[in-house]
């Protein structure tokens, strides 16, 4: 099985679960509270180095290695 294809499988669960929980918790307009904060959490646990530059979901300086992904 192609490498890339197993990696995507394993990470299925729980990126359909971050999927779920931000549509359940959709926010409008530039004020993004509970979004910044999931995207922060999630950032962090994966171990991404992280700037944020507003109040809202922008970021820089992320870690140069998941750039692609992100």
């Amino acid at each position: 099985m192609n490498k890339y294809l197993a990696e995507a499988q394993a990470m299925y669960e729980e990126l359909l679960a971050n999927r779920h929980y931000l549509h359940q918790h959709a926010e409008i307009m530039d004020e993004l509270p509970v979004t910044t904060a999931f995207v922060k959490e999630k950032l962090t646990e994966y171990g991404i180095e992280f700037e944020e530059i507003s109040k809202s979901t922008e970021f820089k300086n992320i870690y140069p290695k998941y750039r692609k992904i992100i």
